[in-house]
């Protein structure tokens, strides 16, 4: 994890292999519920990049932190021939083949990776914290009001199940979570140093940027060498995230890099 410590081999393999046309930075992410078009993002999505932005760049006041959005300090666009291949895949027939191969690819797999189910795909509004909901488990959770207000340690890693998350309040979703079919999506990843645990501050960095998924690995390499992100949804960057569907989402990606550079 960390943008320097992908940084460096980036470099490196853009040195040695100076005729490289197309790198892909494969793997996992976290995910913005909503996307482009209000188009639903599942657990198992895949996202695949259409530009990238470091979205803990910036200074930080006293009244908050200020991020760099500006031309001047965001990252270079895709070169012309990776541009007019996520064009063409965001066209519905292209979309849908790359979907068909996708889910070929998952089903061929010789140990089939472990899926969590769709019960297991749990959205809670941004506003819900992760925290004891029993007072009498907790004096910290129970005094924990307002979205600033500390929360125990002990919350922070465990589950919804052993801190009693009332899924009553889960966000209605209108798509169903299929095993073999997750969804494309390509628009704008957010890159940084920092997980991001917390549903506010992800929703308003899509709402300040248009990103829609968040990684750890990307931000220098975008800049080095010719590359595409293509990253499962594992979680919604709140603080609710767990590693339940990471094994999977990741199998996600690795069918979408295959069907992709098919598509190359």
């Amino acid at each position: 994890m960390g943008k320097a410590t992908a940084a460096s081999p980036a470099a490196f393999c853009a040195t040695s292999f100076k005729m490289v046309k197309l790198a892909l930075l494969v793997g996992v992410c976290g995910g913005v519920p909503i996307g482009k078009d209000n188009k639903e993002i599942l657990l198992g999505d895949v996202i695949i990049s259409k530009g990238v932005m470091q979205y803990d760049l910036g200074r930080q006041f006293s009244d908050g932190f200020r991020r760099k959005i500006d031309v001047q300090h965001s990252l270079g666009r895709p070169n012309a021939r990776i541009s007019s291949l996520l064009a063409k895949l965001e066209t519905q027939i292209h979309e849908r083949k790359l979907q068909e191969q996708i889910t070929h690819y998952l089903t061929q797999l010789p140990d089939p990776v472990f899926y969590p189910g769709a019960h297991e795909d749990k959205l809670f509004p941004a506003d819900y914290q992760h925290k004891h909901h029993r007072l009498q488990d907790c004096t910290t959770c129970a005094a924990c009001i307002e979205p600033t207000d500390p929360i125990c340690r002990q919350a922070l890693v465990q589950t919804c199940t052993q801190i009693s998350c009332d899924d009553t309040h889960l966000v209605q979703r209108f798509r169903t979570n299929e095993r073999y079919r997750p969804s494309i999506h390509i628009g704008l990843i957010a890159s940084g140093d920092s997980v991001i645990k917390s549903g506010r501050h992800r929703d308003a960095i899509s709402s300040d940027t248009g990103a829609i998924g968040f990684e750890m690995e990307g931000a220098e390499v975008w800049d080095t060498i010719p590359c595409v992100f293509i990253k499962g949804v594992c979680d919604y960057a709140d603080s609710h995230k767990n590693k339940l569907w990471q094994a999977y989402a990741a199998a996600t990606a690795a069918a979408c890099a295959k069907a992709f550079a098919q598509q190359w």
